[in-house]
């Protein structure tokens, strides 16, 4: 007992213990908004004061072109979850701060309030509170309103880390949804705080849709102890939203989703769908502002105002649109896009034809791949396909409107023009055909017509230098044909195919008929700034331009008809060598063009030299040169890759030879490069340069092997027979998605064109 009774005693004796040291849950919210601060660089060393005129230094329209960055990061307070958000405003240029001499005691967002800059902008907190750049605290469960004390807690938490780390960019905290735009938030420094509140209000009083009444509430809430207090300046704007829709009698009027092809091959335009199955506007908002008024020179009360929208010096447009309402240029266009990565796309064009059309002329069963199993791979079905011979009616038609000569034409500069009433009520009524007379109106009533054509220039001259074909060409006319038939609603890639099918029969109608391609220039060679498809029918108009070339060169050469051309070989003074050349006479000359003037033979200064007629370098595209290349860096030794280049020098030294028979090398530098002869001062005839007189270099070894052969005589250095098969052959062979792939540069390039032509 006597032992019970002391420890008794001693329990007595023990103290309940308290530790302060625990961090509370407070403490550790304020802690992680200063370790998000502190990441985001806002603390007091990185933010220097700012200068007395900090709110003049920005432009008017600052907010509105800057550019919102955002950075995000998420405290957890016991069991709630907040988002951190900070908002950057970042200028489009650089703004040049000027050094304050005597920093302002006061903060950034306490300066900023008088800004015009942040006068009616997107940002909602900044149109309410003026400022800047702010930190926003969102509840992750935003739809639940907090209460009084939980947003007393928060504001609270924001004092003590805007203190400990010395930030002064404000810090506001949304109370329930986003919808009721209710904010709460605080920015101070060491000298100065600002409180930041709102109000959430079902219903507005009397005095809340007047400026006289907000005058009013803002004198009680201020209350100055002035006897005469300074005037006030105010921004005031109206919105007006129009929501009504068309009446039926405009909707008439609306072009057809589904388009009819019949109508296009008819018409003289291949133009690209533009406009609405239905009327696209969803809302017409109308803003009208009167910018930083004295209050004595505005009055508006609840029974009488001076501020009549018709007179305000700013009026602000915006419009909403359905996304519900199809718009055909970005359906058509989409389509066209999501054909190339579908399963159709992998079939090749023929696979859509019957008897494949390209080699058969008749067109009887044109169709008959469609019955085969791979129906069932494709979105349409035959029963459901217009006959062939309507169809192949109609490819004809756009085929002949395809290759019809016409000349090409730039695109039209838009010409923007005053709206009247009178150029107004001819205008359609249709969405999409756009009256392209239109004004803006500055406050001073200035017309803005020249910024808005230097816009269009200088998106037009961007669309000049992207890799298409040229405005109005034959590429154009049928890239654009072809996607019209894509876009069309049913079955697109049949028609597709059956017009590709025709044009294909035609380019090698062209090419067997040795005629110009319509439209192509000759003596050009393939464009590489212009699209692949554009540089595969340049180089097919080369082949062509060769091709006649050369059996013309050959008549003129031989000189011979029909009757006696056997005989005429064999009067020939040729004889041959044991490798099979044939070899003319010493004396004997052929394939010259003209006299060279000043240029007379080195060991017979009597004779003269002439120039050779010689072949055409092999002119290639993209993929050719790409070929070619990787051609010769797979050729291991470095000698081969040097014979590979030389064709062009043999035929030169084979033509030069034959046009000036017992010429010798230094002849022939003299003529086809000049600075590798050298003259001076010792020798007056000169002598050739150190890289053409050393033993053994290239172009002695290749003169020495050259035979004297004009160029009717020699192989083809272009093989312009080669080449247009390929072109062709890969015509015919081309699946679905490969066609579309080198359709669409040219197609969105046309389609961005029609944009500017609508604005």
């Amino acid at each position: 007992m006597e032992n019970i009774s002391k420890n008794r005693k001693a329990d007595e004796d023990i103290f309940e213990i308290c530790d302060f040291t625990v961090v509370t849950d407070f403490e550790h919210l304020v802690l992680a908004l200063e370790t998000a601060l502190i990441e985001w660089k806002l603390n007091g060393n990185s933010i220097s004061s700012p200068p007395t005129d900090f709110s003049t230094q920005y432009q008017k329209d600052f907010l509105r072109t800057c550019t919102w960055n955002v950075e995000v990061q998420t405290v957890k307070h016991v069991d709630k979850s907040f988002k951190l958000l900070y908002y950057r405003s970042t200028p489009k240029s650089s703004l040049e701060m000027a050094e304050p001499e005597e920093p302002s005691h006061q903060t950034r967002s306490a300066l900023s309030l008088s800004s015009q800059a942040s006068d009616f902008v997107p940002s909602v907190i900044s149109t309410q509170f003026g400022v800047f750049d702010f930190v926003l605290v969102v509840d992750s469960d935003s739809d639940v309103a907090q209460s009084e004390d939980d947003v007393l807690m928060m504001v609270s938490a924001f004092a003590n880390a805007t203190v400990n780390t010395e930030c002064e960019v404000p810090i506001f905290l949304q109370i329930g949804p986003a919808r009721n735009r209710l904010y709460s938030g605080i920015s101070q420094n060491r000298h100065v705080r600002t409180n930041f509140e709102g109000s959430f209000l079902r219903k507005h009083l009397y005095n809340h849709d007047n400026l006289s009444g907000l005058i009013g509430i803002l004198r009680e809430k201020v209350a100055t102890p002035l006897p005469r207090p300074p005037q006030i300046l105010a921004s005031i704007q109206f919105d007006y939203c129009l929501q009504e829709r068309l009446d039926n009698i405009f909707t008439s009027g609306f072009p057809d989703a589904n388009i009819d092809m019949k109508s296009l091959y008819c018409s003289s335009s291949t133009m690209l769908p533009f406009g609405a199955t239905a009327d696209p506007l969803r809302e017409f908002r109308l803003a009208v502002r009167w910018p930083y008024q004295l209050e004595s020179v505005l009055n508006e009360s609840l029974t009488f105002t001076v501020l009549e929208p018709d007179y305000a010096p700013f009026w602000f447009v915006n419009v909403e649109l359905s996304p519900s309402v199809p718009c055909l240029l970005f359906d058509g266009l989409k389509t066209v896009v999501k054909l190339s990565s579908s399963d159709s796309g992998s079939y090749k064009v023929l696979d859509f034809i019957r008897d494949s059309g390209i080699g058969s002329m008749t067109g009887t069963h044109a169709l008959s791949k469609l019955a085969s199993d791979h129906s069932t791979s494709y979105k349409f079905v035959p029963s459901e396909i217009e006959k062939f011979e309507e169809n192949q009616e109609l490819a004809e038609k756009l085929t002949k409107k395809i290759f019809e000569q016409q000349k090409g034409a730039k695109r039209e500069e838009v010409v923007l023009e005053p709206i009247t009433p009178e150029n107004t009520i001819a205008s359609t009524k249709v969405p999409g055909s756009a009256v392209k007379k239109r004004v803006s109106v500055d406050g001073s009533g200035s017309s803005t017509i020249e910024s808005e054509n230097s816009d269009l220039q200088m998106i037009a001259q961007i669309i000049s230098t992207s890799k298409n074909a040229p405005v109005g060409s034959f590429t154009e006319r049928m890239c654009l044909c072809l996607a019209r038939s894509l876009m069309t609603q049913d079955n697109g890639v049949v028609l597709f195919s059956h017009n590709w099918n025709q044009i294909v029969k035609e380019l090698r109608k062209f090419w067997e008929n040795s005629t110009n391609l319509p439209g192509f220039a000759t003596g050009q060679v393939p464009d590489l700034s212009t699209c692949l498809l554009h540089q595969k029918l340049q180089m097919l108009q080369c082949c062509i331009e060769a091709r006649r070339k050369s059996y013309e060169l050959y008549d003129e050469t031989t000189n011979f008809n029909s009757d006696v051309f056997f005989d005429a070989l064999e009067d020939q003074p040729m004889t041959g060598n044991s490798s099979g050349i044939i070899e003319r006479s010493p004396s004997e000359h052929s394939g010259r063009s003209r006299p060279v003037d000043g240029l007379m033979y080195l060991h017979d200064t009597t004779k003269q030299i002439f120039e050779p007629i010689t072949q055409d370098r092999s002119p290639m595209t993209e993929d050719m040169i790409e070929e070619h290349a990787e051609y010769l860096s797979n050729l291991d030794d470095s000698e081969a890759r040097v014979n590979a280049q030389l064709s062009s020098l043999t035929s030169d030294m084979q033509a030069f030879k034959a046009a000036n028979p017992g010429c010798c090398i230094s002849d022939f530098v003299r003529w086809h490069s000049p600075r590798d002869w050298i003259t001076d001062g010792d020798d007056s005839v000169g002598h050739l340069s150190e890289r053409m007189s050393t033993e053994g270099n290239t172009w002695q070894v290749t003169w020495n092997a050259a035979h004297a052969m004009p160029v009717s005589l020699q192989q083809r250095l272009f093989n312009y027979s080669g080449d247009a098969e390929k072109i062709l052959q890969r015509f015919e062979s081309m699946t679905v998605s490969e066609l579309i792939r080198m359709v669409v540069p040219v197609l969105f390039n046309s389609a961005i064109g029609r944009l500017l032509d609508e604005v």
